[in-house]
């Protein structure tokens, strides 16, 4: 159990930490447009596709959002794909984006009640300003899943996530989306996407 909670306190702190480095980076928007143009990218008028076959996954996102692919590795677990929208002028970070983690889990017998729970926990704990506004059961690509919503607040930046995740075949699938300011947080764009999300392998 002590392993398992020192793996959640691990990705999910990783996870946002990575997310507000991100919003902090304008630059990083530049390089990311080059990497979005993708033959795993197709589009239609409103929506992206992100097809990767690797994993087996795909999910739509907005037409004016960008992508960017294999972002970085966290304990066993793979940032797939970030997918991102620019700020107010297009020259500040992203008000809203995203994230993609898949993994292995190291504990095959870990059922998802309690893979939510320890995850919760461990948010609240690791982060004080932590604000847990909904947590709900769902479904990612046809199998049950967790939904969160939370926000934390420094003071001076608020964000708001909502996260979902699923369990199968001994593998852990998150995603993350988050606005910042938290006055950004638009649950219908967010459950648009992730509900386009197909794992078919």
């Amino acid at each position: 159990m002590i392993i398992v909670k020192l793996w959640f306190k691990v990705l999910f702190c990783l996870i946002f930490i990575f997310t507000l480095i991100l919003y902090s980076m304008p630059q990083y928007h530049a390089m990311a447009a080059l990497k979005s143009q993708s033959s795993n990218t197709s589009s239609d008028q409103d929506t992206n596709i992100y097809n990767n076959q690797k994993y087996g996954i795909k999910i739509k996102y907005p037409h004016n959002w960008s992508s960017v692919e294999n972002v970085g590795n966290i304990s066993n677990h793979s940032i797939v794909v970030n997918l991102y929208t620019y700020g107010y002028s297009n020259i500040s970070a992203y008000t809203q984006n995203v994230n993609l983690v898949i993994g292995q889990l190291s504990n095959n017998k870990t059922s998802l009640q309690n893979y939510t729970k320890a995850g919760i926990a461990l948010l609240a704990h690791q982060f004080n300003n932590f604000t847990l506004d909904q947590v709900n059961k769902t479904t990612l690509s046809g199998s049950p899943a967790s939904e969160i919503i939370y926000t934390l607040n420094d003071g001076q930046t608020s964000v708001k996530q909502m996260q979902v995740w699923t369990l199968k075949d001994g593998k852990d699938y998150i995603l993350t989306y988050s606005a910042a300011p938290s006055s950004r947080f638009d649950i219908s764009n967010a459950k648009k996407i992730f509900d386009s999300f197909v794992i078919s392998k």
